[in-house]
């Protein structure tokens, strides 16, 4: 039978017969399929080696016949070409399913256990909030202009987001290449935004006025210590304010802070000495049966936007800080001085080793940022008077 929309409408299967296929004279393999019901189906039947298979290409009343027989001239080049439909079928299905939303909680289960909490809600927020435009696409269908153009509406939200969202989009394509889901990572060669290098330090009287702003009621205890404990301590805003209760070794005056909390993966477990003014602070706090250090429900201390907010509203400098910059005040103060050796005062911070030192240098410097810290301490406490105030914390001796 030589197919035309006027035989192909026409046409009704064999008395008898409930499934019936009718080939088109003109195209071998291409076919009509009539069911008992009286649908009609466009089909492909073909061989390809010693299995043959079959395709379906459309019911009859929704595509046209000059739409079925190119799409069934599709499927015979591929058999000429020794490729199974079926087999291309089941890869596109696979693809298909494969996308880009499905993948993220496998991602982040994978290094949850490597990363600080900090760094692992950073990294999620910016897969499933900053990238929900990839959402639903598959890992192989996005391409270098689909990143480029999310990371152009991230930039709007501002520079530093847009570049640390590029670099977890690229550790999650690395890691899925590993995984065998797709074959290239679409975030390489995209543009970073460029960052202004920070290199703000407080000055002695800023530190000097930030120090006795505690003083004022309008903060809660848990405010007033997180922020002279990051003074004092030197540590991240996140580490100080997620502290566990578990993590004070009160018998060697310090805290660890094991391996999952710290962003330098490479340096294990990061130990802080206590001065005594850090000491005293943690040791005034009521830890019965509390598990973390901080937040009024026993869930640590977060609120660090408003938390500068009533701190800007009081010391009201004339440049833009942020808590950060208490690190690099204390790195500079402690190099230029207090004579701390670089080594030690990095060690504080648990910036990575450098050069051959990651090599053969084991050191964990207890004994000397014990010291190190002592000295900062010693150097703040003269700054904002030689002894704290009842209203501002701990007293501690001024003889340092």
């Amino acid at each position: 039978m030589k197919f035309t929309e006027a035989t192909v409408r026409s046409f009704k299967a064999p008395a008898g017969k409930k499934d019936h296929i009718e080939f088109d004279e003109s195209m071998p393999g291409f076919g009509l399929r009539v069911r008992g019901s009286g649908q009609k189906y466009y089909v492909a039947q073909y061989r390809v080696g010693k299995k043959s298979g079959r395709t379906t290409l459309g019911n009859v009343t929704k595509v046209t016949l000059s739409d079925a027989k190119a799409h069934g001239k599709r499927i015979f080049d591929m058999v000429a070409a020794k490729i199974n439909p079926a087999t291309q079928r089941t890869k596109a299905a696979a693809k298909a399913s494969q996308t880009f939303d499905r993948y993220i909680d496998p991602f982040l289960a994978a290094f949850k256990g490597e990363w600080a909490t900090k760094y692992y809600n950073d990294n999620k927020r910016a897969l499933e909030v900053h990238f929900k435009g990839l959402h639903g696409l598959p890992l192989d269908d996005i391409e270098i202009e689909n990143v480029a153009g999310e990371l152009a509406g991230i930039r709007k939200i501002g520079t530093t987001t847009m570049n640390r969202s590029r670099s977890a989009l690229s550790k999650f394509f690395n890691w899925a290449i590993g995984e065998g889901l797709c074959k290239h990572n679409p975030v390489d060669k995209t543009n970073k935004a460029p960052e202004v290098q920070r290199d703000r330090e407080l000055s002695s009287s800023e530190l000097q006025r930030l120090w006795q702003a505690l003083a004022s009621e309008v903060f809660s205890d848990d405010e007033r210590d997180v922020v002279k404990l990051m003074i004092l301590t030197l540590q991240r805003e996140n580490q100080i304010g997620d502290l566990k209760a578990a993590e004070i070794n009160f018998a060697e005056r310090r805290v660890e802070f094991p391996k999952k909390r710290v962003k330098n993966k490479k340096g294990g477990k990061h130990i802080i000495p206590l001065a005594p003014l850090a000491h005293d602070i943690l040791l005034s706090r009521k830890l019965d049966d509390r598990k973390m250090v901080f937040g009024r429900w026993d869930t640590g201390f977060a609120n660090y936007t408003h938390l500068k907010e009533k701190i800007d509203d009081i010391v009201k400098f004339n440049d833009p800080w942020v808590f950060h910059d208490l690190r690099r005040t204390g790195k500079t103060t402690m190099s230029e001085d207090l004579d701390v050796m670089g080594e030690v005062s990095e060690s504080i911070l648990n910036h990575s080793k450098k050069d051959m030192d990651r090599v053969y240098n084991n050191a964990n410097y207890l004994r000397q940022k014990l010291a190190a810290l002592t000295k900062w301490e010693a150097h703040v406490l003269k700054i904002v008077g030689t002894e704290a105030n009842d209203s501002t914390g701990p007293k501690i001796q001024s003889n340092l």
